[in-house]
């Protein structure tokens, strides 16, 4: 008995590691590089420069053009995808949870979200009718 227990308390702190680690890997600010919402691609003209996401601590803040936010968010590097979930603090959907999974690759970051109420995107896609936003975001030197 007690070894199961000190197995399930070593999973959950090794879990609580790997958050932690990927939450390190996001701080910063990171330029969006491409973008599709509802199988809708957002010409590059429009991204280029103009989208950014940063990471401090366990918040975050946007900007597009004129329009910003932010709230805080919360890893969980153990789905397969990894989950993220994100409370704005702002906006229509303030206070509600936003259901993200997410891709950390080097300075590479993908994150594929839809709005509360929606069941968690399975996979990086965003085609026509699914109410998926998919984003590839650069680390910005």
């Amino acid at each position: 008995m007690q070894t199961k227990i000190l197995l399930v308390c070593t999973i959950g702190l090794l879990l609580g590691a790997d958050a932690k680690d990927d939450q390190k890997k996001l701080q910063g600010k990171w330029t969006a590089t491409s973008g599709v919402i509802d199988g809708n691609e957002i010409p590059k003209d429009q991204i280029k420069g103009d989208m950014t996401l940063t990471f401090s601590g366990d918040k975050y803040t946007w900007a597009a053009g004129t329009d910003h936010g932010g709230g805080t968010f919360k890893l969980d590097p153990s789905k397969k995808p990894m989950a993220m979930d994100a409370v704005p603090s702002d906006g229509p959907v303030k206070g509600q949870t936003v259901e993200e999974i997410y891709e950390i690759d080097g300075d590479t970051l993908k994150i594929c979200f839809v709005m509360p109420g929606n069941k968690r995107p399975a996979e990086f896609k965003s085609e026509a009718g699914s109410g998926h936003f998919l984003f590839t975001y650069k680390r910005a030197k």
